[in-house]
């Protein structure tokens, strides 16, 4: 499969493409009394011309936020358009709970809510002041009226977004860095990292989406060369950060690239790359429409990842254990083994390998793992 990323062109065009309205929920969780809504990517409305605006419609998610420890957090906000917006800016932790952030003129809140003026600009920063470093995720909603409005809907995202995070330590300049917006329809990204010269590469990835994620991340060299495989496990609204060298040692002294593939769409992420001298900058991913990764034969069938339960009892593999997952499929172990775990009914996620599909349980880890084979 060939990749397909889009470049300044291919974005520019898009500004004559049609503009899907966003179909949404009520809201899944609330957060000091506003309703953080979750959006439903399966369901998109039909399409229809005339897109006023260059901004995707899920344009929604700042995968990188910060606050304390010589660090802050600054949103820009600029409504595109001449009618007045009603927005929901909600914030999350790492692991996905709602995260309380102490907002200028605002105060410690999970969540802010308002409306930005005809093409004002709407800019809101975290004081910073704290030692304890808090990290985590942003989500921005366009509302079709006041967040205090019980019967209040997500729509089309008309409004230009970035998060500016700076770090302050006495004795030096301040050293920023852009996390621009992701699209909630996202499920494929790329980011490029560099290893070499005493430099070393950052990642950050967020699940967005309000369902139980997972992501298969491959490396390349300069060349292109797959050197390392690995899976991700994001729960809903959850983040993972890595510094790419310490993740993945064979990347260490090297350039390359690194691709994420997520089983659902609402995959967020952001690449920083810090300089010796102690300064960084950040590298924003390109989206793809496909995966570049050629996947085996052995693992086609359980790509890009099959996520599901074990129907009814599982108690570990014994050598040619067959699987029954709540999805109808059925899986047989593939790889010589024994292990005993006594769980009901606990979460799987199978996924393609070099070497076939391997599958993973709740409870276990990841190198706990076991190659399947689908038999029905």
């Amino acid at each position: 499969m060939g990749k397909r990323g889009l470049d300044k062109t291919a974005m520019l065009a898009l500004r004559d493409k049609a503009m899907r309205l966003v179909k949404a929920l009520i809201a899944a969780s609330i957060v000091c009394g506003i309703p953080i809504f979750a959006e439903d990517t399966s369901a998109r409305a039909a399409d229809f011309a005339g897109r006023e605006v260059s901004v995707g419609p899920y344009d929604q998610v700042f995968a990188h936020v910060v606050d304390g420890g010589t660090w802050k957090t600054t949103f820009v906000l600029t409504n595109l358009t001449g009618t007045a917006t009603p927005y929901l800016l909600g914030f999350f932790g790492n692991d996905g709970r709602p995260l309380t952030l102490p907002i200028v003129g605002i105060g410690n809140t999970a969540a802010v809510s308002g409306t930005i003026a005809p093409y004002g600009t709407l800019i809101l920063e975290t004081e910073g002041s704290s030692e304890d470093l808090k990290q985590g995720s942003a989500i921005f909603f366009c509302l079709d009226r006041p967040a205090t409005d019980p019967a209040a809907k997500p729509v089309g995202t008309t409004v230009g977004g970035a998060a500016i995070f700076r770090q302050r330590v006495p004795g030096r300049p301040d050293f920023e860095a852009v996390v621009p917006a992701s699209s909630l329809e996202d499920s494929k990204l790329t980011f490029p990292f560099d290893n070499s010269g005493g430099f070393v590469t950052g990642v950050a990835l967020v699940n967005a989406s309000t369902n139980l994620g997972s992501a298969l991340v491959f490396l390349r060299d300069e060349d292109g060369k797959i050197i390392g495989q690995d899976l991700i496990l994001l729960g809903s609204r959850n983040k993972s950060v890595f510094v790419v060298p310490e993740k993945y040692p064979q990347t260490a002294g090297k350039r390359g690239s690194i691709e994420v593939v997520a089983s659902t769409a609402g995959l967020g992420g952001l690449g920083l790359r810090f300089n010796p001298n102690g300064s960084f900058t950040s590298m924003h991913p390109s989206t793809l429409k496909s995966s570049s990764v050629s996947v085996p034969e052995g693992g086609r069938e359980c790509y890009p990842a099959i996520e599901s339960r074990i129907d009814g009892t599982f108690d570990g593999w014994t050598g040619d254990t067959i699987f029954k997952l709540w999805n109808g499929q059925v899986w047989q172990q593939a790889q010589y083994g024994f292990r005993y775990r006594y769980s009901f009914s606990p979460r799987v996620i199978i996924y393609p390998t070099l070497t076939g599909c391997k599958m993973v349980v709740e409870g276990l880890d990841l190198d706990e793992g076991i190659l399947v084979k689908r038999i029905r």
